[in-house]
């Protein structure tokens, strides 16, 4: 079984051109992506078409999914043997 990697990827201040070129190419190229509200439509854009989407539902003040529940999410999808998951949480 090929070994799974999860990846946090920070969106910083929501700007797609302020991503490293390393946070970039593993959006789009992920497996999985677990994402938080606060991302911004543009890196959304930018995520591959074929991974399969999970939402935390994080925004301003509102943690729908606990801290722990997103680390029991990627480790969950980790031990499935998913080649990428990326948790992209924006800093807004």
């Amino acid at each position: 079984m090929e070994k799974a990697h999860v990846y946090l990827v920070g969106a910083g201040p929501g700007d797609p051109e302020l991503l490293t070129l390393k946070a970039a190419r593993l959006i789009a190229t992920a497996d999985i992506v677990v994402h938080d509200g606060l991302v911004d439509d543009a890196i959304m854009a930018m995520i591959n078409p074929a991974a399969r989407l999970i939402s935390v539902a994080k925004s301003r003040s509102k943690h729908t999914v606990p801290q722990d529940g997103i680390n029991a999410i990627l480790v969950r999808e980790a031990q499935a043997g998913q080649r990428t998951t990326i948790d992209v949480l924006n800093s807004q």
